[in-house]
């Protein structure tokens, strides 16, 4: 068994001293210079003593995704039906219309692809939604991303799980969210500055896409240049899990690059801004990034704005 270091040692000794703490009171017993980033894997041993895992622990949130593909745009596209799924251990967020479509394209379509099942391939087409799919470990402190393009799937794995400082704002005033009593805080995370809304009645540390680590669920979150916005909208318990088991669904018949997460995010944003290079890395020939006019002429986009959520700022 590996022996815990020095600094370890200090943080376990606080806690028996003192007894359950937040993570930003024990930073504040630490002399200059305060640590900025706490081992995860010790976070773990931290919230075990807490006790702030859930006791039960699969919980499915719905949240709706607002984003805008530049910070010109005034009004947010939407994704109204994402999904968290967390058992204390993982969690998953993707989007409830591709689970759908994805899970009824495997009874819709043989192995060669042809149609099997006509009412299933009809029931597929009528849902929609984003084919990215973001998965974190929190035993072993990693995270992936799956970006989809058509038949092919770039698969962003064992990226280092950041601990976001969460600056914990104290107030009197009791505000509300989706029924439940909330408090905010602030951490700048994965090259953007968050403002989050977590509630203490669901005594769960994690929340939309990557945001996690306060004392809480994550109810609602913005970034400081709104260009991105989570909430929830529904939270219930699960029984029986979809993931990883999903992922057959999800990759099915699809060429699958395992590479990094920044190798990864590269690919993804020079994919939704270039429709030629999608082309490309789809293999496809079609007429994605085209429009027929009313006359009968076709205009190419070629061209597309996006901002990826992990800032390209970050990685430099």
């Amino acid at each position: 068994m590996r022996k815990l270091t020095h600094r370890e040692e200090e943080i376990m000794k606080l806690f028996w001293e003192n007894g359950g703490m937040f993570v930003k009171d024990m930073l504040e017993t630490f002399p200059n210079p305060k640590p900025r980033n706490l081992n995860i894997k010790l976070f773990f041993i931290l919230l075990f003593c807490c006790g702030s895992l859930m006791a039960q622990r699969n919980i499915r949130v719905s949240y709706a995704f607002l984003y805008k593909r530049d910070t010109t745009e005034k009004n947010f596209r939407t994704e109204m039906d994402m999904r968290l799924d967390y058992n204390g251990k993982e969690s998953w967020f993707y989007s409830e219309g591709r689970f759908l479509r994805d899970s009824l394209s495997v009874k819709a379509f043989d192995n060669s692809g042809n149609i099997a099942d006509q009412e299933a391939y009809n029931a597929a087409t009528r849902h929609r939604g984003t084919t990215d799919l973001w998965h974190v470990d929190f035993s072993e402190a990693t995270y992936s991303i799956a970006y989809k393009a058509i038949m092919k799937i770039f698969l962003g794995e064992k990226g280092n799980l950041e601990l976001p400082m969460w600056n914990l704002i104290d107030s009197d005033t009791t505000k509300t969210f989706a029924g439940y009593a909330v408090k905010k805080a602030e951490a700048d995370y994965l090259g953007r500055k968050w403002t989050v809304w977590y509630t203490e009645e669901v005594p769960v540390n994690a929340g939309p896409w990557l945001l996690w680590g306060c004392p809480g669920l994550i109810v609602y979150a913005i970034d400081s240049e709104k260009l991105f916005n989570f909430y929830v909208r529904d939270i219930s318990v699960y029984e029986e899990a979809r993931w990883p088991g999903a992922m057959e669904a999800y990759s099915r018949s699809c060429d699958i690059s395992r590479l990094s997460v920044k190798e990864e995010e590269k690919i993804k944003a020079r994919a939704k801004r270039d429709m030629d290079y999608f082309n490309e890395l789809a293999g496809y020939s079609g007429s994605v990034g085209e429009i027929r006019n009313k006359d009968g002429s076709v205009t190419r986009l070629q061209y597309n704005k996006f901002q990826p959520l992990i800032a390209e700022s970050y990685w430099k």
